[in-house]
């Protein structure tokens, strides 16, 4: 099982590198500097949920090893 997951992550690793598209990156080049850092700080605060709940079920995996 652990082979199937690490198989499955490493054959995904291409498509994650496609995330970066060349529009968005066009037009994020293009804002002024205070548009630039806004969309920083929104891609932060974007990410924040998403690495609290993968934290979250890493926990709750760990407490429960071995049950």
């Amino acid at each position: 099982m652990k082979r199937l997951v690490l198989i499955l992550a490493l054959s995904s690793a291409p498509l994650i590198h496609a995330q970066g598209c060349a529009m968005c990156n066009t037009n994020a080049a293009q804002q002024e500097a205070h548009q630039r850092r806004a969309l920083n700080r929104a891609i932060l605060v974007l990410g924040v949920p998403a690495f609290l709940f993968l934290g979250g079920l890493g926990v709750a995996a760990y407490r429960h090893r071995d049950s």
